[in-house]
């Protein structure tokens, strides 16, 4: 298909002519069915009009019909995905309030993404958050040096010395935003994260009365609803090429969620760009060509559904959760000396690459914790 630029000059015939390939024959009513070129001589200008005319219309009529496909297929998600999403972070002393003992003021420091999964069990479900080992631990460090730093100021607490990973949700039908606290490390705590052997994977039960009381606006991916493991993909036909959407709260200057009054989701599309040795079982991560940064880890993925297919391909309608962000794949180019011919420097980019976690092992920690609550014994670790 040509460019609509040269329909001007090149209609008929020249070096532009096949340009147009749905320029139609002219047929005029005396010809008894024997097609021709239009005039282009300029001796018969109501020929040349008509072809214009009918072309002009065959053009309009494919142009209304693309616009069409892409409105219907365009790839898309349910709006209420983003409402499962939650930033993770700490509390930090805000140096600019000159906080004293007594009177201090803290800020959200943002260190990751998570999401509310609820597991099915009987009429209702358990809801846990989902996010990477590696936020809870960079959180923990974080709150360790500023735990340090309070204390070498004189405003250190005694309540300091447990460890909070502050979780901001939306209020209901409100302007503002609330940090929930989860002390992670409290003895005996039922919230205490469960973490995979292997794998950068962590889920935190949640008491949903604490979401209820304190009137938050979320939602969660259901186990019996909005989830596509490895099988399932198999069987619907997922494959490469296939559009996603990554969900979270990257750490980039203006879109920080600290900004804001309210917690936005930022969503990207991507496509999926290795995902057959992970549905045969012979990996633990896809891969997705879609640019993540810091502050998405542990952000959920889900399918773009799409009601189009091509051949040998399914049309997988339905927009699924089928895995967990876990790191960009960096690409790493090294500055030799032309000296020593020894490296001397690494320079590192995001490659726009990034390796997500399938949702079966976010299952099998879930299954873990449910025999955990069932017989009260810790059950071993995922494997």
């Amino acid at each position: 298909m040509g460019t609509l630029k040269n329909l001007g000059t090149n209609l008929c015939g020249g070096a532009g002519a096949e340009l147009v390939p749905w320029l139609p024959r002219y047929q005029s009513p005396g010809d008894h069915g024997v097609t021709q070129e239009p005039n282009c001589t300029g001796s018969d200008p109501e020929r040349l009009g008509i072809a214009v005319k009918l072309s002009m219309r065959h053009i309009l009529s494919a142009w209304g019909v693309l616009l069409f496909i892409n409105a219907v297929s365009g790839a898309s998600m349910p709006p209420r995905y983003k409402n499962c999403v939650v930033a993770l972070g700490i509390h930090v002393v805000d140096r600019s309030s000159n906080a004293v003992p007594g009177n201090v003021r803290r800020q959200f420091r943002q260190v990751g993404t998570g999401f509310l999964y609820g597991d099915r069990r009987g009429n209702g479900w358990r809801v846990y958050l989902v996010t990477n080992r590696h936020v809870l631990e960079y959180a923990k460090t974080a709150f360790g040096q500023q735990i340090a730093a309070l204390q070498k100021a004189g405003v250190g607490q005694q309540t300091d010395t447990q460890f909070p990973v502050f979780v901001r949700f939306n209020i209901e039908n409100g302007a503002v935003r609330e940090d929930l606290a989860f002390f992670l490390e409290e003895p005996g705590a039922k919230g205490r994260p469960v973490f995979h052997a292997r794998l950068d994977l962590a889920i935190i039960p949640i008491s949903s009365k604490v979401l209820q009381d304190a009137k938050v606006k979320v939602g969660m991916f259901t186990s019996d609803h909005h989830v596509m493991n490895r099988k399932k993909a198999l069987d619907e036909g997922l494959s490469e090429g296939d559009g996603i959407f990554v969900l979270g709260f990257p750490s980039l200057e203006g879109a920080e969620s600290t900004s804001r009054p309210r917690n936005y989701v930022i969503v990207r599309s991507g496509i999926l760009a290795r995902v057959s040795d992970a549905l045969n079982g012979l990996s633990e991560e896809y891969l997705v060509d879609a640019f993540v940064f810091p502050g998405n880890s542990g952000g959920p993925v889900v399918n773009a559904g799409t009601v189009f297919r091509v051949d040998g391909t399914k049309a997988i309608s339905t927009s699924y959760l089928i895995g967990v962000v876990q790191a960009y794949l960096p690409y790493r180019d090294l500055a030799t000396s032309q000296q020593t011919h020894r490296p001397r420097i690494v320079f590192e980019e995001n490659s726009g690459l990034a390796s997500v976690i399938p949702i079966d092992f976010v299952q099998e920690l879930v299954a873990d914790h449910a025999r955990q609550e069932t017989d009260g014994s810790p059950a071993p670790p995922a494997k």
